[in-house]
């Protein structure tokens, strides 16, 4: 590099130039012989040897120059590429965030789903209750003599509790598929993370 080198070095760069730049004007504006054939033999003895040193060097930090140059356009690349990986990753956090909620909504759904179903089993156990209750009544009055007019009324309440059991049941499968539909959004976002 120029720094380092001598500075009587640098300083004789900077005359070679400086003549060389003066006998090309001295040249164009056409002096006499006498000053073409000094400054050639001067420029010829001194300026040869270190313009061609100066060139060298001219060309050396041109190249460095555009090393530097390469250096920051493969870095405004990266940059770049950096930049968009980071939006991909911003985007599929909100994507992460907006499936999280959808199952939170599919857990809570689920919950209020079990509590219905817990209702319903304690009311489907407190009507099986009553049925056996009213199956030993009606045993009871069926062995006693005319009262057969209540064993129709025992037949509908049979009927009733077994309509029950049939949505209690439909109720199930509809709770069971919330489950798996939430369970399917739990894996879907173990993928994603």
């Amino acid at each position: 590099m120029l720094i380092d080198k001598d500075p009587f070095l640098i300083l004789d760069y900077i005359k070679s130039s400086v003549e060389i730049w003066m006998n090309l004007k001295t040249e164009g504006e056409g002096e006499g012989e006498e000053n073409k054939e000094e400054l050639s033999q001067h420029s010829d003895n001194s300026a040869v040897e270190p313009s061609k040193d100066y060139e060298v060097l001219l060309q050396k930090l041109e190249a460095e120059a555009r090393s530097h140059i390469r250096v920051e356009q493969q870095l405004k690349l990266h940059i770049e590429s950096m930049q968009s990986k980071l939006e991909e990753s911003e985007k599929y956090k909100q994507e992460v965030k907006s499936l999280s909620q959808d199952l939170n909504k599919v857990k809570d759904e689920v919950r209020s789903k079990d509590l219905e179903i817990q209702k319903i089993k304690q009311e489907n156990h407190r009507l099986n209750e009553e049925l056996q209750a009213s199956k030993v009544i009606a045993a009871d009055r069926s062995n006693s003599p005319g009262r057969s007019g209540e064993s129709g009324e025992n037949t509908s309440k049979t009927m009733t509790n077994i309509s029950i059991e049939e949505g209690l049941n439909t109720f199930h499968a509809d709770i069971g598929q919330l489950k798996r539909t939430g369970e399917l959004a739990e894996r879907v976002i173990c993928i994603h993370i």
